[in-house]
């Protein structure tokens, strides 16, 4: 068994989110839009938003699982998708916002994936604009288009975090935010990737404990750019990654938006600290507050938005964000960073 205390930062400020050990401005009285209170589901699923569209998933929902709302007025514009066993119907439905202008949809069960072309979709006659493949997302829990010919999976339980796929040619690179060989990295690495296409950077953050790293993709290669991981207290114990109770978890949610790197946090200075004993889905468990990142991970400021958050959604051409709130019933809103 070995105990370890393990530190990857040097700045006066790091990564966490509840001590923040600097003057940063706080905002407390935001103001937001209101885009949609006509969110009906059990839990809404990945939120993403362009300059057309706002997009959100619908997992729990038989038919009409994607939602695409106008990005101005919030008007329902179609929902698209099905729940099933058919050759194009999906069973674990998964999405991303990928190289532009597309929605990449994927199953987490089967061979199943859609490429939706946003700047040619037609709410009238959808299936023009979609491109079917029939790949495995295999161990993978995440995928990105990065480029027309090169895709980026996210393998938390691989030797490396990233599967890049250029041409066919397929690498592994990356590398985790700890050294140690582990047999439970598939439930330690699981987080986030998004990709940023106007400045071609790939961002990475884990959800177990604080850690973002960003990589540069350029000629069909990813290279670190930098990682920054808060203070972490674990153990490794018959090769299980065991971390220890007091340490902090990473964001709940993250955004890219043109000038900033967005993630929900809980603020436990304006907050205060999480209630114990709270079921894993009770919304008291969710973040209030926004950390606001420039793109070398400084922190630029504190949003308390003073809602549960849930999702989050940036608009890489502009500093609007939008996200899922519970007010007390699911709503999406809009604000300018």
């Amino acid at each position: 068994m070995k105990n370890k205390l393990l530190i990857l930062a040097c700045s006066a400020l790091l990564f966490t989110c509840t001590s923040v050990k600097r003057e940063v401005r706080r905002i407390d009285n935001v103001k937001f839009t209101v885009l949609s209170d006509s969110i009906y589901t059990h839990m809404p699923g990945e939120l993403y938003c362009t300059n057309d569209y706002i997009v959100w998933v619908d997992p729990f929902s038989a038919s009409g699982l994607i939602h695409f709302l106008d990005a101005k007025t919030g008007k329902e514009l179609m929902t698209w998708g099905n729940i099933g066993n058919g050759p194009k119907e999906f069973t674990a439905i998964k999405a991303a916002l990928s190289y532009p202008p597309f929605l990449y949809v994927f199953d987490l069960n089967k061979k199943l994936q859609a490429l939706l072309n946003l700047k040619t979709l037609s709410v009238e006659n959808p299936d023009k604009s979609i491109k079917w493949r029939n790949d495995s997302l295999m161990d993978f829990t995440k995928r990105l288009q990065l480029s027309e010919n090169t895709f980026v999976s996210l393998s938390p339980g691989g030797t490396y975090p990233f599967v890049l796929d250029n041409n066919d040619v397929v690498d592994s690179v990356g590398h985790f935010p700890i050294s140690d060989k582990i047999s439970n990295g598939f439930d330690v690495f699981q987080g986030n990737i998004l990709y940023n296409a106007e400045r071609k950077c790939l961002v990475y953050s884990t959800t177990l404990f604080p850690y973002t790293a960003m990589y540069r993709f350029d000629k069909g290669q990813l290279s670190l750019e930098w990682e920054k991981l808060d203070k972490i207290v674990y153990e490794v114990n018959k090769d299980l990654f065991v971390l220890d109770k007091t340490n902090k978890h990473g964001f709940h949610a993250t955004a890219l938006t043109k000038n900033y790197i967005v993630g929900s946090c809980r603020d436990e200075e304006v907050e205060g600290t999480l209630p114990k004993g709270l079921p894993g889905r009770d919304l008291k468990r969710l973040p209030h507050s926004l950390f606001v990142y420039d793109y070398k991970f400084n922190l630029c400021k504190i949003i308390n938005l003073k809602l549960p958050i849930l999702r989050l959604a940036g608009n890489v051409a502009s500093d609007d964000l939008c996200a899922i709130v519970a007010n007390p019933e699911f709503e999406i809103i809009k604000l300018s960073l």
